[in-house]
């Protein structure tokens, strides 16, 4: 039988995992893998005044939520990993172990 506490730690090992995907998959972005360098290069034709075209619009509003999405998958995961891990540091402070059936 897995104790609640053994269940926790499960989670936030997963967690952690997902969250280290999640951080690898935002970085390869935004170092150009999957559309993060062409951002960068319709970013940098909007801040030169550039004229985008409607198809140049479109994909800079694709890359832009692609990568809102990327991050806040990272901060989701990262959350989860601290609530876990919160969750464990309090079973230190006299809440219980029971067993779980």
């Amino acid at each position: 039988m897995a104790t609640l506490i053994d269940e926790i730690k499960e989670d936030k090992d997963i967690a952690l995992k997902e969250y280290r995907k999640a951080e690898d998959k935002l970085k390869k972005f935004e170092d150009g893998e999957n559309g993060g360098k062409w951002l960068d290069e319709l970013r940098g034709k909007t801040r030169r005044k550039e004229r985008l075209d409607e198809d140049d619009k479109r994909q800079l509003a694709e890359l832009k939520e692609e990568e809102e999405r990327l991050k806040k998958n990272v901060n989701d995961w990262g959350k989860q990993v601290q609530d876990l891990q919160k969750a464990l540091a309090n079973f230190g402070k006299g809440e219980g172990n029971e067993q779980i059936a």
